[in-house]
């Protein structure tokens, strides 16, 4: 297949492309900076949204038809401290970018059969909730969901097209080297991994291995489209994971991080690890899906041993 991502150098489109590529996929990356070495399988096609004429015009000259996309293009969200200026670039990010590729999607003769688009479980409201992706559930009122129902509801416009539209709402994403384990595994190693506020905020994660497997597996599979929760079934309280991740170690996890503390370093961007959604792979898992790690042990010893 010829399949097309923006974002394909970020974390997760790094390592799709990687899996794309060995299963002997055409991808195209769009790219602000295509100095990048292409290879038979990797091909770079330079693009400044909101503009999409140019990624036209080079698909169009050389008589490259897309069967897929995946939209993965989007500012960090944390952590740091979410200024004006930095809401506005997290939300331009995703929103621009999707407007670019669904404009590209108009002008295009042969549309592709599939659109991934990246999304969060922020979208849902924090509480104990048990979010089944099934189900249809409003999104969250916080600043995190008014991004995530903006980010999907751009894709508005491809209903009139025969193309299955997927949004996968992507939990704690678990990688050894990017992300938000690192910072974690640093603070464990160090002894101060113990519960954030009270602990029982849920993590819904999932590793990253798992992650690009689903991505890959959701567009073979014709019953995927609308929200799909990219989560283990393994989702656990903050203060379990905490001190799963202090037994491996064999580090102490008995020293808190109190609400205040994390407020008054991150502000609102605190909600990232004091409050949490309990999102449940239901589509993956009833669609054939299996886990390389389907527990959280599983995933940190593998993460900790990299």
């Amino acid at each position: 297949m010829n399949i097309l991502i923006s974002g394909g150098t970020g974390m997760i489109g790094e390592k799709l492309t990687r899996l794309l590529t060995e299963q002997k996929h055409q991808v195209y990356i769009l790219t602000r900076h295509p100095q990048q070495t292409e290879s038979t399988y990797i091909h770079f096609i330079t693009w400044q949204p909101p503009s999409y004429q140019k990624v036209l015009q080079q698909l169009q000259e050389n008589n490259i038809v897309i069967d897929v996309i995946y939209n993965l293009s989007g500012a960090p969200i944390g952590p740091r401290r979410w200024t004006r200026a930095v809401k506005k670039e997290i939300r331009n990010s995703r929103i621009d970018s999707t407007k670019a590729l669904v404009e590209l999607v108009h002008h295009l003769e042969h549309k592709p059969s599939v659109w991934v688009n990246a999304s969060a479980i922020g979208g849902y409201e924090p509480s104990s909730t048990v979010y089944d992706d099934t189900k249809d559930y409003p999104y969250a009122k916080d600043f995190l969901g008014s991004v995530v129902k903006d980010w999907e509801q751009a894709t508005a416009p491809l209903s009139q097209y025969d193309i299955r539209v997927i949004y996968s709402r992507f939990g704690l994403i678990l990688d050894s080297d990017k992300g938000a384990f690192p910072p974690l595994l640093k603070s464990s190693k160090l002894g101060a991994g113990g519960k954030i506020a009270d602990g029982n905020q849920w993590y819904s994660w999932i590793h990253i291995d798992d992650c690009i497997k689903a991505l890959a597996f959701v567009v073979t599979v014709e019953s995927f489209a609308g929200v799909v929760n990219f989560t283990s079934i393994d989702a656990v309280r903050q203060h379990e994971f905490a001190k799963e991740l202090g037994d491996i170690l064999h580090r102490p996890t008995f020293i808190p991080v109190p609400r205040f503390a994390i407020n008054t370093v991150f502000g609102e961007s605190a909600m990232l690890v004091t409050k949490g959604q309990h999102a449940v792979p239901t589509k993956l898992t009833q669609n054939g899906f299996i886990f390389k790690y389907p527990t959280l042990r599983q995933a940190l010893i593998d993460l900790t041993n990299k």
